[in-house]
């Protein structure tokens, strides 16, 4: 993958993992940079609610919680071999090394290969390895350039576009199936996953049986 291309796979596949209830850990040995990269990812899901626990910092001394049997995005300083060896099934992401020390099974996420071609542009900007900006930017993550804040918002304006396109779609064909419609019901997931367009059956069907999805579906009933 070029550089541009990896940032890009990091940043959907954090994303994916927060839509499918996955454990996320994330190791850093900056406080600052741990704690961004962790709160940066709750806004990528609006208008979704994150139902886990979100821990950005824990302290070494509780590292025992990373054994917790429930989605989480929990963020430590350096993960100890015992954890490391625990967990079977969490995304690891080591931020010092930009590489996935641990990963999970994953459905993909619909029409992804658009959502990339049109982020590949902004990180190729935002990512320049071989600029005193970008190491400056990782030293101070919450101080950006202009043109730099520019490019996070453009990133961050196309994953919504694209959150939100996939959320309407569903949205559409759960009114189309009648207000009747129950959660806990397989014939009435599968009359909704019957109607939707067939590359988002797969991801939609494992969406449908998080808390993601049922305390948003609750909480959009309850306005109608």
């Amino acid at each position: 993958r070029s550089s541009a291309a990896s940032d890009v796979y990091k940043r959907q596949t954090l994303y994916n993992a927060m839509l499918q209830e996955s454990k996320i850990v994330l190791v850093c040995k900056s406080l600052s940079v741990l704690s961004a990269v962790a709160m940066c990812l709750i806004p990528l899901m609006k208008p979704l609610v994150w139902q886990g626990t979100f821990i950005p910092i824990l302290p070494l001394s509780l590292q025992d919680c990373l054994q917790a049997p429930l989605p989480y995005v929990m963020g430590v300083q350096k993960i100890m071999a015992q954890s490391l060896e625990e967990l079977h099934d969490a995304l690891i992401l080591n931020i010092d090394t930009q590489k996935f020390i641990k990963m999970v099974d994953l459905v993909p996420l619909p029409r992804i290969d658009e959502l990339s071609s049109k982020l590949e542009p902004f990180h190729r900007k935002l990512y320049s390895k071989d600029t005193a900006v970008y190491q400056a930017s990782y030293n101070h993550p919450y101080k950006l350039t202009p043109e730099q804040q520019g490019l996070v918002q453009n990133v961050y304006k196309e994953m919504q576009l694209y959150h939100n396109g996939w959320l309407e779609h569903l949205k559409e064909k759960l009114k189309n199936c009648g207000f009747d419609f129950s959660i806990g019901n397989d014939d009435h997931v599968d009359k909704v996953l019957g109607t939707v367009d067939k590359g988002y059956v797969d991801f939609l069907k494992v969406f449908m049986g998080t808390q993601n999805f049922v305390f948003h579906y609750e909480n959009e009933k309850g306005l109608r």
